[in-house]
């Protein structure tokens, strides 16, 4: 074992640590001589950790505000079970630089943040770096622990609630709110949040943690093969026995972390994961609780050339079984930027779950019976009172995935013809603008404009399987409306208008209305701001047929 707080001078290059008994640390109080001071470690030659294990702790850096930073300029090699743990620094986090990194099968690395500072980890490996089948880098349960951290879960009795990330944390049965959604959808780097304890009393009185958030890493390499797992993931509730007959108590699932990617290539088949922790289930004497489940993280990968064909892993955390009161976590986003072409992509993938299961379901102040959607979150510095504007050239929305554009100064342009892309499955909400002008007409995702929100079609547009909800403004140059198949449809809000009209509840449509098997609503609603009523038109003719419904 070779443990340094201190010193390492001479012209130490080269590093082996091997057996499983083999160990070196590292801690923020220690130096190398020839390096920029405390808390920095500078090695010209190479790190083989063969069985052995590596670990790079920081703890108290008051004294180092730049951070922790540890350079091997001959590569980092890691095989037969070899390891190494990075934990950030409070300040500005923890890097580690290597010529190149190669993590071999059965080799592992820990990432762990900081959770007073929120700070993550951040490998910077010029060369190449490969993760070979097998191999984990991991910060499961890494990030802010219990009711800690800016999204964390309040707490609810027997059953705790979700901590928020990517969107909102699910709802416990106590129907508290779950935490709230943070972060950068672009530049992702914030640990996740803890979910909300599991209270209450039975024979005895009981507070159980919920589940931690997952860690936040940052890679930048010339080259990043990936054949196994990076997984920052939440850690779910779980459920604990108090000790009583038949009661259990049901902490919140903690919220996924943050994954950011900047390579000159990127390839293999393996997996990027920064799910949400599950909701517990609890039972108090005949009563049954539930938690709610922690959102997902966020995912941003940038490259110049790519042929990574495997997956991502963006799921809110679900309720522990369908028929309770529980309420899954919000769906995280992965963002995709080729940086030679420019091209760009969101996408939200809820694996299928869909996590509103309350009695009667969550009901919006606008009355829709929603699940927890990705917000688009790209600029907190400002937030909400600035305007700010992104374009795409992707929208993809699968597994029941949703996404929110949260408010109305920010405006989202899809510039691909094929840009929308979906299994009719995910919704685009906006209080903003969305700009799907330029998109195909036939939309593989539903639509749902809030009052302060707006969207631009271009002259024909067919919900096929879809739903196109509008309590907001219609713009650009729509004029003929199909709806089609049984679960298509339209619905026209009182509080809503199109560009051109007479104002609010005025919708004023130069084409004409397919109904093929679909259904259109045209609800008024309060219209005292509307006292000439509601006026919908369609130049071109409407058209029912085959069950289609208005």
């Amino acid at each position: 074992m070779v443990a340094v707080h201190g010193r390492v001078s001479g012209t130490v290059q080269n590093i082996t640590v091997s057996r499983t008994d083999g160990s070196l640390s590292l801690y923020g109080d220690g130096q190398t001589d020839g390096s920029l001071g405390v808390s920095n470690f500078d090695f010209a030659g190479s790190l083989l950790v063969d069985q052995g294990s590596v670990l790079i702790e920081p703890r108290n850096l008051a004294s180092a505000p730049r951070g922790m930073y540890v350079t091997f300029g001959g590569g980092v090699t890691l095989r037969t079970s070899g390891s190494m743990s990075v934990y950030a620094s409070q300040a500005n986090g923890t890097y580690v630089q290597s010529a190149q990194l190669s993590l071999s099968s059965s080799a592992s690395m820990t990432i762990g943040g900081h959770t007073v500072s929120g700070t993550g980890v951040t490998l910077v490996v010029p060369g190449s770096m490969s993760v070979a089948a097998g191999t984990t880098i991991s910060g499961n349960g890494l990030g802010f622990p219990s009711r800690a951290g800016p999204g964390a879960g309040p707490t609810g009795n027997y059953g705790g609630t979700g901590a928020g990330h990517s969107g909102e944390g699910g709802r416990s049965t106590s129907t508290a709110q779950g935490g709230v959604a943070y972060g950068n959808t672009l530049r992702p780097a914030s640990l996740g949040s803890g979910g909300g304890n599991g209270v209450g009393s039975d024979c005895l009185t009981y507070n159980y943690p919920g589940g931690a958030g997952g860690a936040a890493l940052r890679i930048v390499a010339g080259t990043l093969q990936l054949l196994g797992t990076v997984s920052m993931n939440g850690v779910g509730g779980g459920s604990v026995s108090v000790g009583c007959a038949s009661s259990y108590i049901a902490p919140g699932g903690g919220s996924g972390g943050s994954i950011w990617i900047d390579a000159g290539s990127f390839s293999g088949t393996g997996t990027l994961s920064v799910l949400g922790g599950d909701g517990g289930r609890a039972y108090q004497r005949t009563n049954m609780y539930l938690a709610g489940g922690g959102s997902a993280g966020r995912v941003a990968v940038y490259y110049n050339t790519s042929t990574f064909s495997g997956a991502f892993k963006a799921s809110g955390g679900m309720q522990v079984i369908d028929d309770g009161f529980g309420e899954g976590g919000g769906h995280g986003t992965v963002y995709l930027h080729n940086k030679q072409s420019g091209w760009n992509q969101l996408m939200v993938d809820n694996a299928g779950i869909r996590n509103s299961c309350f009695s009667g379901a969550r009901v919006d102040t606008v009355g829709l019976q929603l699940s927890r959607p990705a917000w688009l979150l790209y600029d907190p510095v400002n937030g909400a009172s600035t305007a700010v504007s992104l374009v795409v050239s992707s929208v993809k929305l699968l597994g029941a995935g949703s996404l929110l554009v949260p408010y109305a100064l920010w405006d989202v342009r899809v510039t691909n013809a094929a840009g929308l892309e979906g299994d009719r499955s995910g919704t685009l909400y906006t209080m903003g603008s969305v700009d799907v002008s330029a998109c195909d007409p036939v939309l593989p995702i539903g639509f749902y404009v809030y009052p302060s929100g707006s969207v631009v079609f271009g002259p024909s547009i067919e919900a096929r399987g879809v739903a196109v909800t509008v309590h907001g403004r219609v713009s650009g140059t729509v004029q003929n409306i199909t709806v089609s198949r049984t679960d298509g449809s339209l619905s026209l809000y009182g509080d809503g208008q199109t560009d051109g009209s007479l104002g609010v509840s005025n919708f004023d449509f130069a084409g004409s209305l397919l109904v093929d098997q679909g259904s259109v609503l045209i609800e008024p609603r309060n219209l005292a701001s509307a006292p000439r009523g509601m006026y919908v038109t369609f130049g071109g003719g409407v058209t029912l047929r085959t069950s289609g419904s208005m």
